[in-house]
């Protein structure tokens, strides 16, 4: 298993982050996603390539912002 930190930009509360998370789960590979809303952190657990184009345009579909 792969993982990637990004750092997500605009969060505010719990539920900022749950959908984050379950937008990014529906990703082909992508396993587990755990967001620390105090560091602005996201850990990616994933198989095989991750696309990171396809990620940053989730969440800044959903109105955040990505930082690698």
């Amino acid at each position: 298993m792969n993982q990637k930190t990004i750092y997500i930009e605009g969060m505010h509360c719990k539920s900022c982050a749950n959908l984050i998370k379950l937008e990014l789960l529906k990703l082909e590979g992508i396993k587990n996603v755990n967001i620390d809303l105090n560091t602005k952190k996201a850990t990616i657990e994933y198989e095989k390539n991750l696309n990171n184009n396809k990620i940053k345009s989730i969440i800044e579909g959903l109105g955040y912002k990505m930082n690698e």
